[in-house]
């Protein structure tokens, strides 16, 4: 039969699902192990292999943003740069299993909180399938809302987080960022604590001048790619 309708599809850009990665973890406080993770995520095979629609992002600030700085050196797909970078933190793919395995023969497994639901179950299971490719073992955690709240979040226990923040075009993510903030209610979920993005993002609130402030978070948006505190 004839279809007499149109399908309308619009991606909501200020949704973003984000993996938190804890900072305070001893294995994850180390950045060359943040970006090993980033390196192997293909976000866009993520979303094609969990059947979501959607696209990939690069950063917690919105592309709408006028401080958004677009074309710096992202962390994309790379299963090569990830190697060095895991090899960086003391890790080494073992040829025989296929696995990241530390000196001691411990393999790189990390665990996945999230809120289930049907699209987070759907990611989750295509992040596990694709790490377990690359090296890396995820044991998945999904959680009820009231787990999530009252105990994951408030107690910031977890390895890596998946989670959904709703990102404005207002470029001021103090309380996403700053040191202050890694504390529950606020959302530094991932615990990043780094004297000069706080310095950054003091001196980006108090300023009135644009230019000024668009310098500021330029710098910190490349030191956020370079310490990797999210995926």
């Amino acid at each position: 039969y004839a279809r007499n309708y149109d399908v309308l599809q619009a991606t909501m850009p200020f949704r973003k699902k984000i993996i938190f990665i804890n900072n305070r973890d001893s294995v994850l406080a180390q950045s060359a192990v943040r970006r090993g993770l980033n390196l192997i995520t293909d976000k866009s095979g993520l979303l094609e292999q969990a059947r979501i629609d959607g696209k990939k992002t690069h950063t917690t600030f919105s592309e709408l943003s006028w401080a958004y700085v677009d074309g710096l050196d992202y962390l994309e797909y790379n299963p090569g740069d990830a190697a060095v970078e895991f090899e960086a933190a003391g890790y080494s793919k073992d040829e025989k299993t296929g696995f990241y395995e530390s000196e001691e023969g411990k393999i790189l497994t990390l665990t996945l909180t999230y809120l289930e639901n049907d699209l987070n179950n759907a990611l989750a299971e295509s992040i596990r399938e694709m790490y377990e490719q690359e090296g890396v073992i995820i044991e998945l955690d999904p959680q009820g809302f009231e787990q999530m709240t009252k105990e994951t979040l408030a107690t910031r226990d977890f390895e890596l987080l998946l989670y959904e923040l709703e990102i404005t075009t207002d470029p001021d993510q103090y309380n996403l960022w700053h040191s202050l903030k890694a504390d529950y209610p606020n959302f530094n979920l991932s615990g990043y604590n780094y004297s000069r993005a706080d310095i950054l993002l003091e001196e980006a609130r108090e300023s009135t001048d644009r230019q000024e402030r668009m310098e500021d978070y330029e710098i910190l948006q490349r030191v956020l790619l370079l310490d990797s505190p999210v995926i």
